[in-house]
């Protein structure tokens, strides 16, 4: 399956579309004889997993793994103090279950994911501590007996940091030493709820060379050097067209966290653009090609999780977001785009190998 198959098989989808106004043409597998090595995982949303057909057969065609965008984070499960409310994180456990998926489960702790009733809360420090330690017990707990084995890992805490590398305080916990004390304490009450699923740290930009990623790997060896039972880190790989990468520092960076003895994962992977043009797509093909090969060029590098399925259902359009977008495999009409083909030529690449 040369470049020229790939190339004549996409002329052949764009060409059906062409005649059909309706597009309804067959969905493409990224891996149809599933020899990549890499996981290939997908975030995805409640909404268009009830309603909509066609996001749940690119699913269906292509996710060895999902990550619920929102619907694990405790502000969502527990919106009012002591009513935890677990049916529509279920139902989307259940569907990857019975489709034979994984799940990443994102994500404990983040403070943008905490409740307003515990961050606005005059809890006293030992309260909040215990509040944590039930919200951590109670949830692994919840999702380990509704579906053994499907959520294979955790992302524990997320985005830790502030841009200036020094770690936010917490409503409970003030200063870094103290934090650092607790985010640790996270990690062994996430242990003890489960000892099977792995554990992870999140964050953003961890592929660069900066003050903040080297406080953050810096907070990784401590705990690995405390013994604290952490697995892995993500990478979260948010990108977009202006920016400028280079490969080989992106490669060393996420190298060092491998070289500690954990494994990595591209967590929430997406290219956005600023303009639409034959150029940008280009870029965002090779970039993703790229990022795929040097995740599977690193061996404790498992799994590479897309942070959306279609542009139809795109976070950037939320917020204040406007001026990005297309940052995803398939288009609005479901159609695949240049990085999908790229990405695809890239796992038949890394399949002949022999991996």
């Amino acid at each position: 399956m040369t470049r020229s198959f790939h190339k004549f098989a996409r002329f052949l989808t764009l060409g059906c579309c062409a005649i059909f106004a309706s597009c309804d043409q067959q969905i493409e597998s990224l891996d149809p004889q599933k020899r990549s090595r890499v996981l290939l995982g997908f975030a995805l949303s409640p909404e268009p997993l009830n309603n909509d057909s066609r996001y749940r057969e690119i699913l269906k065609k292509n996710a060895q793994s999902i990550t619920p965008d929102y619907s694990l984070k405790w502000r969502y499960l527990e919106k009012n103090h002591g009513l935890r409310d677990y049916a529509e994180a279920d139902k989307i456990i259940l569907w990857a279950k019975e489709h034979k998926m994984s799940v990443r489960g994102h994500t404990l702790m983040w403070r943008q994911g905490l409740p307003d009733w515990l961050m606005n809360s005059k809890f006293t420090k030992s309260q909040s501590e215990a509040l944590v330690e039930k919200h951590i017990t109670e949830t692994i707990g919840h999702f380990s007996k509704l579906a053994p084995g499907t959520v294979d890992s955790w992302d524990v805490w997320n985005e830790a940091f502030a841009d200036d590398g020094k770690l936010f305080d917490l409503p409970w916990a003030k200063g870094e030493a103290e934090v650092e004390k607790f985010i640790q304490q996270a990690f062994h009450w996430a242990r003890a709820a489960d000892p099977k699923v792995k554990l992870f740290y999140n964050d953003f930009l961890l592929e660069r060379s900066t003050t903040r990623t080297n406080n953050i790997f810096a907070f990784v060896k401590r705990m690995v050097d405390a013994k604290v039972p952490l697995d892995g880190v993500g990478i979260q790989f948010h990108m977009y067209e202006l920016d400028k990468r280079n490969y080989k520092e992106i490669y060393s960076n996420l190298k060092r966290f491998t070289d500690l003895g954990l494994d990595i994962e591209f967590t929430e992977v997406d290219f956005a653009l600023v303009k639409e043009s034959p150029r940008s797509r280009r870029r965002q093909a090779r970039t993703i090609a790229k990022l795929y090969e040097i995740c599977d060029s690193l061996p404790r590098c498992r799994r590479m999780t897309f942070w959306g399925v279609t542009d139809r259902y795109s976070w950037y359009d939320q917020g204040n977001w406007e001026n990005y977008f297309s940052p995803f495999l398939w288009n609005k009409n479901y159609r695949e785009k240049p990085s999908f083909f790229a990405l695809k030529e890239s796992i038949y690449k890394s399949s002949l190998k022999g991996r």
